[in-house]
């Protein structure tokens, strides 16, 4: 799927909704600098700045942080998401849950089961951080051994 069929599939996620989309909105941030936002879905007062990311790499924590940034130096107030063709990596499911980022996808094996439409990642059963870094910990431990 090219990145702008992804785009399109994003918007109408969206619309069936209830928000009204606009593509590629281009807004000078508060630090003065240009940002473009590929979704900006609108209902009311409530603002959705999607990221979309086609291709077959998933999402980092990395990517989840820069967007989360973006979206905090916007002049007006919208919840930040990402929406990825090929899912998420564990430490960005952590990172968006910690910073209420919202996640969309259609592939991410997420609590077993395989996505056949765009969806929202319930972040709810995600491990709490403290869980995962003590998981990572006993990773690193076994393997230093």
């Amino acid at each position: 799927m090219s990145w702008r069929d992804f785009e399109r599939e994003v918007a109408e996620f969206f619309q069936n909704k209830g928000y009204d989309i606009k593509y590629h909105v281009e807004s000078l941030g508060k630090s003065r600098v240009i940002h473009e936002i590929d979704v900006l879905a609108v209902s009311g007062k409530k603002s959705i700045a999607c990221e979309c990311k086609s291709g077959n790499q998933k999402i980092t924590k990395h990517l989840i942080a820069e967007w989360e940034s973006v979206c905090k130096d916007l002049p007006f107030k919208a919840k930040s998401a990402i929406a990825s063709e090929s899912g998420f990596t564990y430490m960005g499911l952590l990172y968006a849950k910690a910073y209420d980022v919202m996640l969309i996808t259609k592939s991410q094996l997420y609590t077993y089961r395989p996505l056949s439409k765009l969806e929202c990642i319930d972040l709810s059963d995600v491990k709490p951080q403290e869980e995962a870094i003590k998981d990572f910990y006993k990773r690193v431990k076994k393997k230093s051994i």
